[in-house]
């Protein structure tokens, strides 16, 4: 993964002889030797929504609590859908009814795993779909 500019080369960290790329470096096991992983993102930020046109999937593996905040520039109906076997494809996890300019937060269950989530909006508008893992 890309590193930071100003970190310092040492076990896995390599920069290049001019100093213009940093890359860590390790195995998988390393990984977990640097903490929980988190993370925050989401597929929609504030983008122009087609009815019916799914978004990109967002990976949803690997973290425990997962949370969802939504908004919409209009009234819109946005449905999660979610992949949890990489074999049958995309199915509906819930449909949340957005007002415009207001947030919906949603919490998953504890555990609750997918491999993949995507979002699809039920008419055209600007939205974002913005996840926290924990």
């Amino acid at each position: 993964a890309g590193v930071d500019l100003d970190a310092k080369k040492a076990g896995h960290v390599y920069k290049s002889e001019a100093d213009e790329v940093a890359l860590w470096l390790g195995g998988i096991d390393d990984l977990w030797q640097l903490g929980k992983p988190v993370g925050r993102g989401g597929p929609w930020n504030g983008t122009a929504v087609q009815t019916g046109k799914p978004s990109d999937p967002y990976l949803m593996t690997g973290y425990d609590r997962k949370t969802v905040e939504i908004t919409a520039d209009e009234d819109v109906n946005i449905t999660l859908e979610v992949d949890v076997d990489h074999q049958t494809g995309f199915h509906e996890y819930r449909t949340f009814e957005i007002k415009a300019g207001k947030t919906v937060t949603h919490r998953f269950e504890t555990g609750y795993s997918a491999h993949w989530i995507r979002a699809i909006a039920d008419r055209d508008c600007k939205a974002t779909v913005w996840f926290e893992y924990e």
